[in-house]
């Protein structure tokens, strides 16, 4: 069957064709089958009779092709998507917008299963197969916002795992039909407060109507990441109405309360995405994937098309720390270090405050008994008793000594002597005083040895001085009246 109408059809207006197997559009694309419908298209797979190859084929519902925005709309995704080059983006490869014809646009075909349907049928999907999912479609999403492209319609419906024909897989995102391009002179599609997208994945800005920009969707692959990990929706309600209140009020359960084995690194990381600020998201998708990178591991996508039990070992915990500020992560953890050490720290220079106490209390004490034996040491009675104990301790004065003595010891004044290296003090014996009758004990410093040959401090020898005058009341005549 053709897609031209057995009647002639007005000039410029299209027809409202049924299209079923069998329809050729555009002269060289057969219909074989119907594989989808949406709200604003008709999906089928087709035979380019030409070059015998399989593509899939978008049709506008017959019920808008009057519907200038509509119309206009689907125009914009397919020429949009066709500038569009990148594996991850489903390849766009005609267009038809002349009547009578229904307007249709010749994508590549794909064999696989989207990432909703992976869901339903497996239910929660281990987190290193979602990370690596979400890698290859930000891979793909950064692609459309380099050319200035919002999607605004991103959830796991259209995002499709493709089986290659070397049996790899890949996964690529589809369609545009809500995308947003740049501002230009064509129809303005988006009026002010107009709400389009996918409800569950909507973002606060997005349900409020305001002036979109790539955290939007964002926003709604970190609603895919959550819906992927933990299997329920982020903002789940009965109701339309109520899931919009949810997106705006509330925040979403945390992820860890519903997965045991999610790392704490990818709570993170969806927290952030879902931010009701959008100035508190990752600004576009480059630092998305910065994050996501270092959680990502070698997986087997292959395995996510079977019905093969998947693995649920666990990704790399990362850091979460990631997903804030480099400089203020790297603050906090100087700060933690810090703290840390500070107990450590204080600890030895308790101790070495300690042992220097201790040192100085052990010194303290030995100058102290030093003073107090000298200070309590008894004076020399006589000149002969003095001079007959000096020379009883030979081990307390070098031969050095004796020799600038000599023997008039009596001569000298009373003076302790020190060697240089140990401090031991030996005490001289002193002048004989008048009026005394008995003769004291040796000093016992006049008779320690002295451990080392240094010299000794002597004072220089006098002239003899004759004896005093038998009246004088001087108590120390051998030193001479003091002047």
């Amino acid at each position: 069957m053709s897609a031209i109408a057995k009647e002639p059809q007005p000039t410029g207006a299209f027809g409202e064709v049924l299209v079923v197997p069998g329809t050729i559009l555009g002269g060289k694309y057969e219909v074989d089958e119907i594989i989808g419908e949406g709200g604003m298209g008709i999906i089928a797979r087709a035979t380019n009779i030409d070059l015998h190859t399989t593509v899939a084929v978008k049709i506008l519902q017959p019920k808008l092709v009057h519907d200038e925005i509509a119309l206009a709309r689907f125009l914009q995704e397919a020429r949009g998507v066709s500038k569009l080059r990148s594996p991850h983006i489903v390849q766009m490869l005609d267009v038809n917008s002349h009547p009578p014809e229904p307007p249709f646009m010749v994508m590549e075909l794909l064999s696989g299963e989207d990432l909703d349907s992976m869901v339903v049928r497996r239910g929660k999907l281990p987190a290193k197969y979602v990370i690596e999912l979400v890698l290859q479609a930000c891979a793909g999403v950064s692609v459309a916002h380099a050319a200035r492209i919002l999607h605004r319609d991103l959830k796991p419906a259209n995002l499709f795992l493709s089986r290659q024909d070397n049996g790899s897989c890949i996964l690529k995102v589809l369609d545009f039909g809500l995308m947003k391009a740049a501002p230009s002179a064509d129809v303005k599609l988006t009026q002010p407060n107009d709400i389009f997208g996918s409800p569950s994945f909507m973002s606060p800005e997005q349900i409020s109507g305001e002036t979109l920009d790539e955290r939007t969707d964002i926003w709604a692959l970190g609603a895919i990441l959550f819906e992927l990990v933990t299997g329920v929706p982020a903002f789940g309600a009965e109701t339309i109405p109520q899931t919009l209140v949810n997106i705006a009020t509330r925040e979403p359960p945390a992820v860890s309360s519903l997965v045991d084995d999610v790392p704490l690194a990818l709570e993170a990381i969806i927290g952030r995405c879902l931010a009701k600020e959008r100035t508190a998201r990752f600004r576009n998708v480059a630092e998305l994937c910065a994050v996501l990178e270092p959680l990502r591991s070698p997986v087997d996508l292959p395995a996510l098309l079977s019905g093969a039990p998947l693995t649920r070992s666990a990704a790399p915990l990362g850091d979460p720390a990631a997903t804030l500020d480099e400089p203020l992560a790297r603050e906090r953890e100087t700060t933690e270090v810090r703290v840390r050490r500070k107990p450590a720290r204080l600890r030895g220079v308790l101790v070495l405050a300690l042992f220097g106490a201790i040192v100085g209390g052990v010194i303290g004490l030995v100058v102290y008994s030093s003073k107090s034996d000298r200070s309590d040491e008894p004076v020399a009675k006589n000149v002969s008793t003095s001079a007959s104990v000096a020379t009883s301790a030979p081990s307390s004065v070098p031969p050095v000594a004796e020799t600038a003595l000599g023997s008039n010891v009596s001569d000298l004044p009373s003076a302790p002597v020190a060697t240089a290296r140990n401090n031991v003090v030996a005490q001289r014996p002193a002048p004989s005083v008048a009026g005394l009758a008995s003769s004291p004990p040796s000093s016992p410093a006049s008779s320690a040895p002295v451990s080392s040959p240094a010299p000794v401090l002597v004072a220089p020898p006098t002239e003899p001085r004759p004896p005093p005058a038998a009246h004088s009341t001087d108590p120390y005549p051998e030193f001479g009246r003091r002047k």
